[in-house]
């Protein structure tokens, strides 16, 4: 089997693995909410939410089937030929250029059906305040982010590539040689997934403004909803949301503090 079957194969798995997914959570929507947080949605509200995450599922798909279209397309197609006969062979310059490639489709494609979302689903149930600037904003910073993690990674990758043979040697490695080897490709990894975290969270800290959560009613009531969990929730932030959307939003951040 090609790598470019086994690819496309996988690619099919995923896209069958997210939309059962999907469905698991449409059933378990159905159901009747739990006593513990029955009083955060009106029932008028829920179904508004629940109409809300069925468009957006239909969304998913198309955007889902169009991304995989064009994935297949270019693995069946000679660009990366062209690619590698551009860069002469060298690994890294491969690497940029297919990076800088599937970025830019994958930009246009994100920024398109994020448009669509934003100005078209999210407006009909009253959840975007964006304007378009705000669009843009978001989408660079998204967009220049992703390019250069990406990039690190793959300079990375391609460095192991490249010098790992060198360093194995002919005769392959001993034991202390590949210990060796393995604690630095591990320290490498680790201070990577360290540094995108840190990049992660300072560009949060750019696009909004957190202010600690004050004393009250909520507070108390998110507290009392961890008792017995093995993990705790250390520091409770607050946003501005006001300006992108007038839906709710919360998530868990964990940063090395």
């Amino acid at each position: 089997m090609s790598a470019r079957v086994f690819i496309l194969i996988m690619n099919l798995l995923s896209l069958c693995w997210r939309i059962a997914a999907m469905r698991l959570a449409d059933i378990q929507r159905k159901r009747p909410l739990p006593a513990e947080v029955a009083d955060v949605f009106e029932p008028g509200r829920y179904q508004t939410y629940l109409d809300y995450t069925a468009d957006n599922r239909k969304f998913f798909l198309v955007k889902s089937i169009l991304s995989i279209i064009i994935t297949t397309a270019l693995y069946f197609s000679p660009v990366f030929t062209v690619i590698e006969r551009m860069a002469g062979g060298n690994a890294y310059l491969i690497f940029l250029l297919t990076l800088l490639l599937f970025s830019v489709i994958d930009t246009v494609l994100e920024t398109v059906f994020d448009w669509y979302d934003t100005f078209r689903i999210e407006e009909r149930y009253g959840l975007n305040k964006k304007d378009g600037r705000e669009f843009c904003k978001d989408a660079v910073i998204d967009s220049v982010t992703g390019l250069v993690l990406m990039g690190a990674l793959g300079m990375i990758l391609a460095f192991f590539g490249e010098h790992l043979p060198v360093w194995i040697g002919p005769g392959g490695a001993g034991l202390p040689k590949a210990l060796f080897i393995g604690l630095v490709i591990a320290a490498v990894t680790a201070a990577f997934i360290v540094m995108v975290m840190l990049i992660s969270y300072r560009i949060m800290k750019l696009r909004y403004t957190f202010t600690p959560l004050e004393e009250g009613p909520l507070r108390e009531k998110i507290m009392q909803l961890q008792e017995g969990a093995k993990k705790q929730v250390r520091i409770i932030n607050i946003y501005n949301e006001s300006k992108k959307s007038t839906s709710k939003n919360a998530f868990l951040l964990k940063v090395f503090r």
